[in-house]
């Protein structure tokens, strides 16, 4: 049974977001109740610029959140703010609960691809994978964590080569590889098929559908298709406020609402 998506009515009489706050469905098409990320209010201001305004949303457990959105529309720093890289100018973010402002290390539970890159040139690759694998708190041997994301995200070719050396669609695999070789129970994801080739596109596709029946993923995109292909859940963003709350389930009733808000 699809559920029908619903405008956001961005101010209630407290003056905060009325956002609904539908079903986000796994890959076998069941609804968690846990919310495990909860946006509260959040306002960014950067260089005195109104980033973002009284931004409210909840994320269930398991399964792909899309926010889509205009390049400044604000979906970089909500992602940024989520996993704890920049600090909203007011409101709250919880993780599993827990305000992120008092219980920072619920963020080893977050793994955060960025808009900009975390690598650097002068590594090879397999001393960037293990650089990283040391820096976290694994569930595996550094080893086996290195092992896993090489195969996930094919380094394996690549190995020995500097960093600085990579074509951009082997650099965004290995940022990948990086940021989750944790194997986090939330990823942050930016725009996460930029640079990649449409076979690399479909090998990512293929992991987060898989990946999304015991995690949970936040990504953004540019791409619509993207979005009905992974995301049970959609949120439209448009200067810096939630616009459009809604399902995935029917793609023309998306298209018409990303539409209808970004050409307003």
């Amino acid at each position: 049974m699809k559920t029908k998506s619903k405008p956001v009515t961005e101010k209630t009489k407290s003056g905060t977001n009325s956002n609904v706050s539908l079903p986000d469905t796994t890959a076998e098409g069941k609804s968690e109740s846990e919310d495990i990320v909860e946006c509260m209010d959040i306002n960014c201001i950067l260089s005195k610029n109104h980033i973002l305004h009284d931004v409210s949303f909840s994320v269930k457990k398991n399964g792909i959140t899309a926010l889509i959105g205009l390049n400044g529309a604000g979906k970089t720093t909500v992602l940024k703010i989520i996993s704890g890289l920049l600090v909203p100018s007011s409101g709250r973010v919880l993780i599993g609960g827990k305000d992120i402002a008092e219980n920072q290390d619920i963020l080893e539970n977050i793994g955060i691809l960025p808009e900009d890159t975390i690598l650097d040139s002068e590594l090879k690759v397999c001393e960037q994978l293990y650089f990283a694998a040391r820096l976290r708190g694994l569930k595996c041997s550094v080893k086996e964590a290195v092992d896993r994301v090489t195969t996930i995200f094919e380094l394996g070719t690549v190995w020995n080569y500097l960093t600085g050396e990579l074509s951009r669609g082997y650099r965004q695999r290995l940022s990948l590889a990086v940021s989750l070789i944790h194997d986090p129970e939330i990823m942050i994801l930016d725009e996460p098929t930029n640079g990649l080739d449409p076979g690399q596109i479909e090998s990512l596709h293929e992991y987060l559908l898989t990946a999304r029946k015991d995690h949970t993923v936040i990504l953004s995109t540019h791409l619509l298709s993207e979005v009905v292909k992974l995301a049970g859940r959609a949120l439209v963003i448009r200067q810096g406020r939630i616009s459009w709350d809604g399902t995935t389930d029917d793609e023309m009733t998306l298209k018409t609402a990303i539409l209808e808000e970004i050409l307003k």
